[in-house]
């Protein structure tokens, strides 16, 4: 049973090794014909020169020996400068082995970067709050460097190969047993190896988890955005406490396997030395019987020494290969998580003339909570709605299912009558010009913030300048010497600008007003302006909006001066919608909630 067990493992082992084998040359060759027959046809001369340079060295010795007082200077001449050429050979294909694998390498670890930044651009949002998927993108982003060398380990592979047959053959027809011998002891190592390696792969992907975290915690250390918090609250010994114990859990499991490797193989590594002594001893003792000649221990100790490294060396890249199988998996599995969005629609919308939420309930993935309850509501052309609500109503929800950023558990959405899931998500998306809640801007200039915000479009300096008009940014434009070509955030360059939240907010909402979409959406647009800049703005939202559908979204009522419409949201249901003077003559929740604001207003005022 044991045995079958073992053939077994085998078998998969060698399955294994040509499915990672074919994989990764495959991959070489989409990413560059050249590089790879350039690596290849290295890989293969530099065996056979090995063989060659050993080759005239045992002749140059044999002829001497036998000629010592009367040689043919001619003829030690040709085998000098054979031996010259081989080595000038040599040279030259290490130094296009190294240029091919450094520039090949770089191609193959900017190919599988970018096949991952691309998938991640497209991934359904619903991924990116799941830990799971974290994890995954995490160890598959490590994994894709790594798979980068198992490459080069399946192109060391095929020189191993080449290098352990010609030694082999060669070898057998002077002395099988010395091949036989040699390749055996050089086994052991290489099946140590491999334990080993597979014991230390499947702990990282235990340890992935805490891997992020300490990621995590440096994220904390060198971005910017925490920097504040954790000065005042003197948050950093905790932090470099819980660093430095979470890395010392993770490094001593490391280093027990490490330990054990190390003391394990160390003996398994000398067993090839202590063969080839034995061996060497054995050769000498013939040259002094008179079976062989000098020339004899210099071939065949040339030979016995590439069969031991080319016999360890095919071992550890065929480890390698079979190690990385489960790498391969890991980073292909990546690309197995579909989108449940799908973009199956073949309408192009052109234009918004209603929107309609019919009986749509909405739970987030890896939550039991309905974030939205059997909602319907219609919204048409010009209208100005805003949805009011306690944190966690579902308003924001309501924007991401519009968008399609996630499905509706049940019910449906229209557009223009049609369910939104008939029109492409690119001509969906393009009508809508929103201002989200948590809205980022980017670290490059702020004209290149524009073309990321639209990049359908031509870029315009005087439409950037408009939009920053509108949002009331252009006064800090105009007091930087770079213009539009001004970085935002100190991240590249030391001239960059560094923005308070206000200034965010305004350059976030000109990007928004740059669109001139069909649709505009506002969440919480104002939270981090001051009063004399959340008046101005919103007179000039005002003639913005006008004859143009507009959503609003906002906690402080005072912001829904621009709504004809509101609809008020609870614990995901819609208990009110009306015009905003007839809920508060219905005095029931909006009005609560406007006297709520209006009593502190007042007491502020009073102050």
């Amino acid at each position: 049973m044991l045995k079958k067990i073992k053939v077994s493992k085998f078998v998969k082992n060698i399955k294994d090794f040509i499915e990672v084998f074919s994989w990764c040359v495959k991959l070489s060759w989409k990413v560059s014909h050249l590089y790879t027959i350039l690596r290849v046809s290295a890989e293969l001369l530099n065996p056979l020169l090995n063989i060659a340079a050993v080759f005239v060295s045992r002749q140059i010795i044999n002829y001497i020996s036998a000629s010592i007082g009367n040689f043919n200077t001619r003829y030690i001449y040709n085998l000098l400068f054979l031996m010259a050429l081989i080595a000038l050979l040599k040279v030259i294909m290490i130094k296009v082995q190294i240029y091919s694998r450094i520039v090949h390498s770089e191609q193959l670890d900017q190919w599988m970067t970018r096949n991952m930044i691309e998938f991640s651009f497209d991934v359904d949002l619903a991924y990116l709050d799941n830990p799971n998927y974290q994890d995954k993108i995490t160890s598959a982003m490590r994994d894709g460097s790594i798979l980068v060398q198992a490459l080069g380990s399946s192109i060391s592979a095929i020189s191993a190969i080449m290098s352990f047959l010609i030694a082999f053959v060669i070898l057998s027809n002077e002395n099988i047993i010395y091949a036989l011998i040699m390749t055996m002891a050089a086994l052991p190592s290489g099946i140590a190896l491999r334990y080993y390696t597979e014991s230390l792969y499947g702990l990282s992907l235990g340890q992935i988890s805490n891997r992020r975290k300490l990621s995590y915690i440096q994220q904390i250390a060198f971005n910017r955005d925490f920097s504040q918090d954790v000065r005042l609250f003197q948050s950093s010994k905790i932090l470099k406490d819980s660093y430095d114990n979470l890395w010392g859990k993770l490094f001593s499991q490391r280093k027990k396997i490490l330990k054990n490797r190390s003391r394990i193989t160390l003996i398994l590594d000398f067993l090839p030395e202590v063969v080839l002594v034995i061996i060497s001893g054995h050769i000498i003792f013939n040259i002094v019987n008179g079976k062989l000649v000098i020339g004899d221990y210099i071939f065949l100790s040339g030979l016995l020494g590439q069969l031991w490294h080319s016999t360890s060396s095919f071992i550890s890249s065929s480890m390698e290969i079979v190690e990385n199988k489960l790498r391969m998996n890991n980073y292909k599995s990546l690309f197995k998580y579909t989108n449940k969005i799908e973009d199956n629609g073949i309408l192009e919308l052109k234009i918004v003339d209603s929107i309609t939420f019919k009986n749509v309930s909405f739970v987030y993935p890896l939550s039991e909570k309905y974030a939205l309850k059997d909602i319907s509501f219609h919204i048409k052309n010009s209208e100005h709605v805003a949805f009011v609500g306690l944190n966690g109503s579902g308003k924001s929800t309501i924007i991401k299912l519009l968008l399609r950023f996630y499905e509706p558990t049940s019910g449906e959405i229209l557009i223009n009558g049609i369910n939104i899931s008939s029109y492409t998500i690119t001509s969906l998306r393009r009508n809508f010009s929103v201002y989200f809640q948590d809205m980022n801007n980017f670290a490059f200039t702020i004209k290149e913030n524009f073309h990321l915000t639209n990049p359908d479009v031509l870029i315009n300096d005087e439409d950037i300048i408009e939009a920053l008009e509108k949002s009331d940014f252009i006064e800090i434009l105009n007091l930087n010497e770079a213009g539009l070509d001004a970085y935002i955030s100190k991240f590249f360059t030391p001239n960059g600008l560094i923005l308070s939240g206000g200034q965010t907010q305004k350059l976030a909402l000109a990007r928004v007003l740059y669109r001139k979409d069909t649709i505009l959406i506002l969440d919480e647009v104002s939270s981090n302006l001051d009063p004399r800049a959340e008046h101005e703005i919103f007179n000039k939202l005002e003639d913005i909006t006008e004859n143009r559908l507009t959503l609003f979204i906002s906690h402080r009522l005072s912001n829904l001066s621009l709504a004809d419409r509101v609809i008020v949201l609870e614990d995901g249901n819609v208990i009110e919608d009306g015009k905003p003077e007839q809920l508060l003559k219905d005095n029931k929740r909006y009005a609560e909630l406007f006297r709520y604001q209006q009593k502190k207003y007042m007491v502020e005022g009073e102050a």
